[in-house]
């Protein structure tokens, strides 16, 4: 689940049972609508700007909509198998999506066109981030590593092997130069270098 950036709304998503993404109002409750036509969801997340939500879903695609009306824009199926992991970069331009083929993909949240491939995990990525700056990428993975590369060339830049199992979470800090990870029990912070 997410928060719309202006506060005002929730986007939430079902896995086993009901496989919709619900877009409700934070202060009521109500529903304002959902959206089906996915297959067990893993992530939803609102572009920067929340015109647009994407989601992830088991049935190896991502879901990208209308905010407010939930019409579909676009359905990206490049993932050979679940897709666990999905972010907006800070300018809403691109999406970063990971899942169990164990690669991550930057590609184009108006077109689907993918613009760079990362496949350097070893087992399925179950997190990913921009670095506020828009440049950087960090993923994690149940290879228990988290690893930082460039968005555009996919280039890597830092690895991370202080965790002893999967990697679920991370997130940067404000200033790009701290990663917090989550695995198992564990939380690690770490500078990126």
């Amino acid at each position: 689940m997410a928060w719309s950036p202006d506060g005002g709304s929730i986007v939430s998503g079902g896995d086993f049972g009901d496989s919709t993404v619900q877009v409700w109002d934070a202060a009521t409750g109500q529903v304002r609508y959902i959206h089906d036509g996915q297959y067990r969801n893993f992530a939803a997340r609102w572009s920067p700007d929340g015109s647009r939500i994407a989601a992830a879903n088991f049935d190896g695609t991502v879901h990208v909509w209308e905010a407010i009306s939930g019409h579909d824009i676009l359905i990206y199926d490049w993932h050979a198998g679940p897709v666990y992991t999905v972010a907006w970069s800070p300018d809403g331009k691109s999406i970063v999506s990971g899942g169990q083929d164990a690669t991550v993909t930057v590609w184009d949240a108006a077109t689907g066109n993918a613009l760079c491939f990362y496949d350097g995990h070893h087992g399925s990525v179950k997190a990913v981030g921009w670095s506020p700056g828009g440049v950087n990428i960090a993923s994690g993975s149940d290879d228990a590593t988290v690893q930082v590369w460039n968005g555009m060339t996919g280039e890597l830049v830092a690895m991370y092997k202080g965790h002893t199992r999967w990697v679920r979470s991370l997130d940067w800090s404000p200033d790009g130069e701290l990663i917090a990870s989550a695995s198992d029990k564990d939380v690690h912070v770490w500078y990126v270098k």
